[in-house]
């Protein structure tokens, strides 16, 4: 059985290594610390449990955990704007490479008519939650959002009736061709164009008062 020395002990792939464990040819026992738990980093992503990885490396359960916390830690990392756009990246270099995948397969001269349209279904949808993805992180606009910041945009900021009526008709536009599923800014909405009739409504009272006031100063002089 073969040992593998010090000095290129690290050299050789961790798939290698698996290998010449399950063929017999490599006695687990020459493993390095940090060479094992790549052996339990990879037997774990294919979903194997402690207990096997265990049996298949010749150390106890407790180890196996010890060597997995270890990997948890050492892939650990601390929430930072320049971790978040490479793992964006990462994240959609990944979408795009199964979007590409699945594009092929459901183009491909091999499989049934209902196969390649579940494959361009599921490419469809790779992009989509790319996108819905890319929204989230703020990269692409999100239109609910959107029209929601515009109606409390004009919600606090002071202009007249006449003006207030031609915004509210603008995002009411917006609502209909866009916001249709959306009740939450549908009620939003209504609340807006009560409140704009409610200032108009005070304006014309308003407005009422000073013609009195001015007919009855006229009719004192």
């Amino acid at each position: 059985m073969e040992n593998i020395t010090d000095k290129n002990q690290e050299e050789v792939p961790v798939y290698r290594v698996l290998k010449q464990i399950k063929d017999g040819t490599l006695d687990t026992k020459s493993l390095s610390s940090d060479q094992r738990q790549d052996c339990v980093e990879v037997l774990r992503m294919e979903g194997q449990s402690y207990p096997v990885i265990a049996q298949l490396l010749e150390r106890n359960e407790k180890t196996i955990k010890r060597d997995w916390e270890a990997i948890c830690k050492r892939n650990s990392k601390k929430p930072s704007p320049e971790y978040a756009l490479r793992l964006i990246g990462e994240l959609i270099e990944k979408a795009n490479s199964k979007g590409d995948h699945l594009t092929r397969l459901s183009h491909s001269k091999e499989g049934s008519i209902q196969e390649k349209a579940q494959a361009e279904y599921y490419a469809w949808k790779v992009l989509q939650e790319a996108s819905q993805l890319l929204q989230s992180a703020g990269y692409l606009p999100n239109q609910p959002t959107r029209i929601e910041g515009e109606v409390r945009h004009y919600q606090q900021e002071d202009r007249t009736p006449v003006q207030l009526k031609e915004e509210v008709a603008r995002i009411e536009n917006i609502v209909n061709e866009e916001g249709k599923d959306n009740p939450v800014l549908k009620a939003k909405l209504e609340n807006l164009k009560q409140k704009v009739e409610e200032m108009e409504l005070r304006k014309q009272i308003n407005d009422l008062s000073d013609q009195v006031n001015n007919e009855a100063n006229k009719e004192r002089e």
